[in-house]
């Protein structure tokens, strides 16, 4: 916890004055303490972005990215800022060689060879969240932006006393990490992985006075401490020593996407998801079943089969509407979703694999208009693997955002004297060319999970986020459902068992009934049971908060329980 916190771990609470859920108690820590100091829920969800960065490093850091969807209770609407990698301006669609021997990976694209697009110098995108976080707090924050990164400041002085879960991610890439000396000298302290505590203590602290310093220089000089001078020079070095094409002029240039989404309409609810085709379309299709009257196994059925009808599109689909002319509008549209909806048997699994939208399916569609760009405020001078947090005050603003380094530890590129590790968000684009999705100068890859803020009559009811890439959506989109459709409280509809299908095999939580699973199977799902356990985050980790108008009752909730962190104040 932070210096002076007296906050306590939980999985669920409630209060009047603000309700943050998070994936380290650090962060729910560094919240609640901005609240308490007359923060509002923009500062307190960036400190606690922030924080982020420092005690969940494999997740996510100041060289990864962030996207938030929040309601401003001032201004009285929705907004979202996209703050997602983009493609340096050296990057090519041909720039990675396919490996042929190895199948499909994440987003259904080749592996490329030597993991030249998984891990190393050129894996790093140009990396968002700072800049994002800064747009968030200059336009809806009311501190100081110095006192909102005060705890994570604080936090990386102290160092970081190496937990199980910040072991098990080490261990998972370890192999890797030792052919990036910097990354391996930084995670693993005189070359031997690090130590957890035992009864006597033990654990290896790790030495984040690099990162304190940057940090340092955030706090004092806003985006320009980490997108330009010394740091944006390191950060070049160690690109360019490694192979890299990442520079400092494209620190120096990227911009976050600031967004005015059209909501969409889910079961009387106003919903954002900073803009996520896959959720829009997955909530269209969703909402043209009677979910209320499924029994059984039915309703678990249909979320399986709209999220893979979703998912199955926008890979197919989706490309950067500001570089690609892809349909990315009529991906979101109900119009479209109530054509799509005809390939599902509320009875019987379809055909895998799936087959996507065709492209006369997607012209009959009108399609919704993209969400509208803001203009955006002046920068400070000469500047024109993933966690979660959720936030609402008392006030009413609401907001909820995804950071990330893309997989665990990013590229594993640790930039010396800057504290930093690179994302590896290049990986997500396709690294084929001639596709909605392949590489090309400034431009985000595909993004299919969302950060989802609902309104009910105006007023903010509802925000969630997760982590755990494909079943963010899985996560967070469960417990929306069993929230405003099913009128399970959060924590029960957090807590409940879920389902996953994005390609042939459908994914069951252990926890569900033996009926229901057999249910599914002779429906046609190739059943595949997994349960969230310490190491296997099999149906992502999800931090939400809700609010009740007419009372001003707050809550927060998060699962799972070893890990997610919920409190109110």
């Amino acid at each position: 916890m932070i210096e002076g916190s007296m906050h306590v771990r939980r999985s669920e609470a409630r209060g009047r004055e603000g309700a943050v859920s998070a994936g380290h108690p650090d962060a729910v820590g560094a919240a609640l303490t901005l609240l308490e100091t007359g923060g509002n829920a923009f500062d307190a969800i960036v400190g606690a972005a922030f924080a982020s960065f420092v005690v969940e490093p494999a997740q996510c850091g100041l060289g990864g990215y962030a996207r938030l969807a929040g309601f401003d209770a001032r201004a009285r609407r929705l907004v979202s800022v996209d703050g997602y990698l983009r493609a340096p301006a050296a990057a090519r669609e041909d720039m990675f060689e396919i490996d042929d021997t190895r199948g499909l990976k994440y987003y259904e694209t080749p592996w490329t060879k030597d993991l030249k697009g998984e891990k190393g110098h050129l894996a790093a995108g140009v990396p968002g969240a700072v800049a994002a976080l800064w747009e968030v707090h200059q336009r809806r924050g009311r501190l100081d932006w110095a006192r909102v990164l005060e705890p994570s400041i604080r936090l990386a002085a102290r160092g970081l006393t190496v937990t199980w879960n910040q072991l098990l991610h080490v261990c998972e890439v370890h192999r890797l990490m030792r052919r990036y000396p910097p990354m391996h000298r930084h995670f693993c302290p005189g070359g031997e992985l690090p130590r957890i505590g035992g009864q006597f203590g033990g654990a290896t602290v790790l030495d984040l006075s690099e990162l304190a310093h940057t940090l340092r220089l955030i706090a004092d000089e806003g985006p320009s401490g980490f997108y330009e001078g010394r740091v944006a020079e390191l950060i070049e070095q160690e690109i360019r020593e490694g192979g890299g094409i990442l520079t400092a002029e494209d620190l120096a240039s990227y911009r976050p996407k600031v967004l005015e989404e059209t909501p969409l309409d889910f079961h009387g609810l106003d919903c954002i998801t900073c803009f996520c085709p896959t959720s829009a379309e997955f909530l269209n299709l969703l909402g043209t079943f009677d979910l209320n009257s499924a029994t059984g196994a039915a309703s678990h059925h249909l979320m399986a089969e709209c999220m893979l009808t979703a998912f199955t599109d926008t890979i197919h689909w989706y490309g950067d509407p500001d570089f690609e002319d892809a349909p990315v509008a009529a991906l979101s549209s109900a119009e479209f979703a109530r054509l799509r909806a005809r390939a599902i048997d509320p009875t019987r699994a379809m055909p895998r694999p799936p087959q996507p939208a065709s492209a006369d399916e997607l012209r009959v569609s009108s399609g919704e208009s993209l969400p509208q760009a803001l203009e955006t405020t002046p920068w400070a001078p000469k500047l024109g693997g993933t966690t979660q947090v959720a936030v609402t005050d008392g006030e009413g603003n609401m907001a909820a955002v995804c950071i990330s380094l893309s997989d665990a530890h990013g590229s594993l590129v640790y930039c010396p004297g800057t504290g930093v590790v690179l994302n590896n968000g290049m990986q997500n684009f396709d690294p084929r060319p001639g596709r909605p999705n392949s590489i090309k100068p400034g431009k985000m890859p595909i993004f299919a999970a969302p950060v989802l803020v609902a309104t009910r009559h105006g007023e903010p009811v509802f925000a969630a986020a997760g982590s755990g890439g494909y079943r963010i959506l899985t996560g967070v989109m469960h417990t929306f459902v069993n929230w405003a459709v099913h009128a399970m409280d959060l924590r029960r509809a957090i807590e409940a068992p879920r389902i996953h299908c994005q390609s042939r095999e459908t994914f069951v939580d252990e926890r569900f009934p033996d009926a229901i699973v057999e249910e599914l199977a002779v429906m046609g799902h190739d059943v595949r049971l997994q349960r969230d356990m310490p190491g296997l985050n099999a149906f992502a980790r999800v931090s939400a908060v809700t609010r009740e108008p007419a009372g001003g009752l707050l809550t927060s909730a998060a699962w799972p329980p070893w890990i997610n962190v919920a409190d109110a104040i």
